[in-house]
């Protein structure tokens, strides 16, 4: 796997230092850069396009939903993964909707932030489990009954990604090109009326737990 780079949010020094040497235990990462706010973050980005951004969500004159949202218009390639020690509902669901393909709280060890950014670099969710029953909750008076509405074969793409598995992952299970997981997943996003790929698998696991 190549070297995975990093850029870090996060409007306090201490923090991003923490974050920093956390990362540099591994050597399957790099940070290539570091913001205290969305308006330098956005200068930076203009020049260095990390694989994966770690955002926080208070940051000084703005919070990470503003951020993410702005970051994801202009680059919706990067991954965004917000790292917080914020778990309000609301939050949660705001960040998921502004395009975050991942919410972990800031009280994770090494090992959990380094297999998450793997993870989303893999194309997977990742979802904090402390927040997880949260935001389904808030989800479940948005969310219908059912998903009769779906194909089978879309029912058993959005099962796989509620799984945290990568469109290559569901490709070869389901016997299908990436293309078409990739065509399905877009027209699945606009009928269950969510965003992104986070979104779909908190929407899933919703209606599945009803």
């Amino acid at each position: 796997m190549s070297v995975i780079r990093i850029m870090i949010i996060d409007d306090h020094s201490i923090v991003r230092d923490g974050l920093k040497f956390m990362v540099s235990i591994s050597g399957d990462f790099e940070v290539i850069s570091e913001a205290e706010g969305v308006l330098d973050a956005l200068e930076i980005l203009e020049k260095d396009k990390p694989d994966i951004i770690l955002l926080d969500y208070k940051l000084a004159r703005s919070d990470g939903v503003v951020a993410c949202r702005e970051i994801k218009k202009r680059y919706p390639q990067i991954k965004i993964l917000m790292l917080t020690a914020f778990a309000e509902n609301q939050v949660v669901m705001d960040a998921i909707k502004a395009g975050a393909d991942g919410y972990l709280l800031k009280n994770i060890d090494h090992d959990q932030l380094a297999q998450a950014i793997k993870g989303l670099y893999a194309g997977k969710s990742v979802l904090d489990p402390s927040v997880t029953e949260s935001v389904l909750g808030a989800l479940r008076g948005e969310t219908p009954k059912d998903h009769s509405f779906l194909s089978k074969k879309d029912q058993s793409i959005m099962e796989l990604v509620s799984q945290g598995r990568t469109n290559q992952e569901i490709a070869s299970q389901l016997e299908l090109s990436e293309k078409s997981v990739r065509n399905a997943l877009s027209q699945i996003y606009k009928q269950i009326g969510v965003a992104n790929r986070t979104e779909a698998a908190a929407y899933w696991l919703s209606a599945e737990k009803r």
